[in-house]
Parts: structure tokens; C-alpha cells; sequence
């Protein structure tokens, strides 16, 4: 309601909407149902949702990388698309543009949780709860300096990036095993407010490989879409 209430529209003729991977087949059909219709969006203002198209969230990001100029997508071999997400770490595996659906899948693993491990860490070294998710993803983004009680914490220092990396390196192990065999992947795209996080860990695992992104992350599935 809040995002039709910002569009400023008063009918949307086709609503896409994204859902984890995981989720998709079991939850797509209620999520359509839901989104179709009519909705009060405050101001005594209405507004008519007359069509709605559920996708996998990475299909936005496969969309917007292959329609930004780029074609290596639909050559030879197959693509691994990453959605490394707040609360979902996401991937697709894609021959040209079409989604392989037995190796593609989500789990609930990526920045939530390297921030919550951060901030109990951080908990222990003053005492006390601390528990400023926002501040601590801010600070990660802009230079890794955390201020708290007059003093300043570097959260770029081994204690604390080293939390980061594990996950990281979880998430992607968890990856290529639920995938299988990853010889036939020529291309690997990265998206999601959490892909600067991300892309050691990718490395890693695929050391010759480029990691390939976009600019404005965040926003890839939405400009997809």
C-alpha cells in the first residue's frame, strides 16, 4: 500500500512482484491473489491493481544485466545469477535466459545475519547489549567506523571482518553444493544490496572466474521487473 500510495497512480495495469527462490512455486499463487485488487492507500485514495506476474527474484537481475547491452549471457554454457539479499541469499542457474530450476534455490543466510553476529560481538566488548543494526550496516558501507559511547570501533579489524567472511564463505559453500556440478558456469553475475560482501567469498570459490555486476545493485531486480 505504501509503494502504490508513492506511484501516485490510480490504476496499475501490471504489478511484478518478486519472491525468494525457495519460495516461488509454493508461494507464488497466494502472493498474485493477494497483490491483485483494489487498495486503500491513505488520503482517502484508492488504487486498482488490474494484473500481477510473480517472478524468482534473480530472474529481475538476469533481465537487467542481459538488456543493459550485454550478451554473453545468452552464449555457450550456463550463467549463475546472485541475489545476495537482507534476509535471503538467492541464486539462478540459467542456460541463455531460460532458468534451470532444479539448481536454483535460496537460503535464509546473508547480511541479517553477519550483522546480528557483529553486534553481539560487539555487545561482549562493551558489556552491554548493542543491538543498532542499521548503524552497523551503515558503518560497514562507509569506511567501517562504529562510534559508540565516545569511542570509536573499527569494524574493519580481523575480529570482526573475519564474522563476515564466514558467513560469506558458508553461503557460497551452501551454493555450490545444493547446484552440484558448476563445470559447465561460464558466467557469474552478482547483484543485491549485499553483493560488496559477496564477492570475496565468489572468488574464492570460483577463482577463475569474473565476477561480474552492475551498477546500483540494490536495484537490479527492481529495474529487471
Amino acid at each position: 500500500g505504501g509503494a502504490l500510495h508513492f506511484m501516485k497512480v490510480e490504476r496499475v495495469d501490471l504489478l511484478v512482484v518478486g519472491l525468494p527462490v525457495a519460495q516461488f512455486v509454493e508461494k507464488r499463487t497466494a502472493l498474485q491473489k493477494a497483490m491483485t485488487g483494489t487498495f486503500a492507500v491513505g488520503a482517502k485514495r484508492k488504487v486498482q491493481v488490474k494484473r500481477v506476474l510473480v517472478v524468482a527474484q534473480p530472474q529481475g537481475a538476469l533481465i537487467d544485466y542481459a538488456t543493459g547491452g550485454r550478451t554473453e549471457l545468452m552464449s555457450q554454457g550456463q550463467s549463475l545469477v546472485i541475489d545476495a539479499g537482507y534476509r535471503t541469499f538467492d541464486w539462478l542457474v540459467t542456460r541463455g535466459m531460460k532458468v534451470v530450476a532444479g539448481m536454483s534455490s535460496s537460503i535464509p543466510r546473508v547480511m541479517h545475519e553477519i550483522l546480528v553476529r557483529i553486534s553481539e560481538r560487539i555487545s561482549h566488548a562493551i558489556d552491554r547489549p548493542y543491538e543498532k543494526l542499521d548503524e552497523i550496516d551503515a558503518a560497514l558501507r562507509t569506511g567501517g567506523q562504529l562510534r559508540i559511547n565516545l569511542q570509536n570501533y573499527d569494524l574493519k579489524v580481523k575480529r570482526y571482518s573475519e564474522l563476515a567472511d564466514a558467513i560469506a564463505d558458508d553461503a557460497v559453500k551452501i551454493m555450490s553444493q545444493r547446484i552440484g556440478d558448476t563445470s559447465s558456469v561460464e558466467h557469474i553475475v552478482l547483484v543485491g544490496g549485499a553483493a560488496p560482501f559477496f564477492r570475496k567469498a565468489l572468488k574464492r570459490r570460483f577463482p577463475k572466474h569474473q565476477i561480474r555486476e552492475v551498477e546500483k545493485a540494490l536495484y537490479a531486480n527492481v529495474r529487471g521487473f
